[in-house]
C-alpha cells in the first residue's frame, strides 16, 4: 500500500513539473497584455475580448442583443488599441511612442477595421435566477451580457511603422551583389539568450556593425530544455511553411546591449546582406523570419 501511494505521489509530482515546464516554454507563444487581451508572437496576432450589455433604451430582447453586440465590438476595439499601444517595436520604443506621430496613429486607427471576429466567439448569456433554494429560472434579458473576441494581424502594424516596406537596413552594400538567392526564409536559433519578443529585431556582426536595423520576426518557443524532452523546435521551425522549403538557418552568438539585438557570425551577416539585396523575404512579415527562443 505504501509503495502504491509513493508511486502515485511520484506521478503527480512529475505531472506537475511537466505542466510548470510547459508554462515556461510557452512564454514566447502568448504574451499577456492584460486581462482582456494577449499577443501571440508565434502566430503573429493580437486577440482581445469585448463585453457589452443592452442599452437602457432597448425595448425588446432582439434589440437588446443587437445593441449589446455593438457595445461589445466597440469595447473590443478600444481594448485592441490599448494592447497595440503596449506592443514593443524595438529596443527603444513601444507603439504608443510611435503613435505620438499623427500619421502613425491615423494609420493604426485605420487598420482596426481589419480586425476579424473570431469564429464561434459570439456569446450571449443571461444569468439564471434561483428561488426556493433549489429551483432556477432564466433571468431577465436586460441583465444579459454579450461577449465577443477580435483578432488583429501584427502584419498590419508593420505597414504602419514602415509603410514603404523599408524595414531592412542592407548595411554597407559594397562588395554585396544581388546574386541569385534561393533562400525562402530565415530561421534564427536564439535559445538561451533571453531575447524579448518585439515587432522587429536588430542584427549585428561580431564587430558590432549593423547588418539589419529592423527585421520583422515571428517567434517559436523552444520545445523543452530540461529533463530528457527532445528540443525539436529548430527542425519544426525549418519545416514551418512560412519559411518555405529552403530557409537559411542561423545560430545567434549572443545579445548586443539589448534583448532585441542579436549578434550573428560574419558569414551569416554576409548571407543576410545578400538576401536583403536579392529578395524581399526579410521585409515580408508574416513569419518569413522565425526566431527560436526560450
Amino acid at each position: 500500500m505504501r509503495r502504491k501511494l509513493g508511486c502515485a505521489l511520484f506521478v503527480v509530482c512529475i505531472s506537475f513539473g511537466l505542466l510548470c515546464m510547459g508554462q515556461i516554454t510557452t512564454w514566447f507563444h502568448v504574451g499577456a497584455m492584460g486581462s482582456e487581451g494577449s499577443v501571440n508572437w508565434t502566430q503573429g496576432w493580437i486577440r482581445v475580448i469585448g463585453c457589452g450589455i443592452p442599452a437602457d433604451n432597448a425595448t425588446t430582447e432582439t434589440q437588446g442583443k443587437l445593441l449589446a453586440r455593438r457595445a461589445a465590438l466597440m469595447d473590443a476595439q478600444r481594448g485592441l488599441l490599448e494592447v497595440i499601444e503596449g506592443v514593443r517595436v524595438d529596443a527603444h520604443s513601444t507603439m504608443i511612442n510611435l503613435m505620438a506621430n499623427d500619421a502613425v496613429r491615423t494609420a493604426v486607427s485605420g487598420t482596426l477595421q481589419y480586425a476579424q471576429v473570431v469564429e464561434g466567439s459570439d456569446k450571449w448569456a443571461v444569468p439564471e435566477k434561483r428561488f426556493l433554494f433549489f429551483f432556477k429560472r432564466p433571468g431577465d434579458w436586460r441583465e444579459g451580457e454579450y461577449q465577443i473576441t477580435l483578432q488583429y494581424n501584427l502584419d498590419h502594424l508593420l505597414l504602419c511603422v514602415y509603410p514603404e516596406g523599408n524595414a531592412v537596413n542592407k548595411g554597407d552594400e559594397s562588395g554585396v551583389t544581388a546574386q541569385a538567392c534561393d533562400y525562402t526564409g530565415v530561421v534564427i536559433d536564439a535559445r538561451g539568450l533571453g531575447i524579448h519578443p518585439s515587432l522587429f529585431i536588430k542584427l549585428v556582426d561580431p564587430q558590432g556593425n549593423p547588418v539589419a536595423e529592423a527585421i520583422a520576426a515571428a517567434y517559436v518557443p523552444s520545445a523543452g530544455y530540461t529533463l530528457s524532452i527532445p528540443d525539436a523546435s529548430i527542425e519544426n521551425a525549418k519545416n514551418d511553411p512560412r519559411v518555405g522549403d529552403n530557409p537559411l538557418a542561423i545560430q545567434a552568438l549572443g545579445l548586443a546591449d539589448t534583448p532585441y539585438c542579436l549578434i550573428i557570425s560574419q558569414a551569416d551577416a554576409t548571407s543576410i546582406r545578400e538576401i536583403a539585396v536579392a529578395t524581399n523575404i526579410l521585409m515580408r512579415g508574416g513569419g518569413s523570419v522565425l526566431v527560436v527562443a526560450d
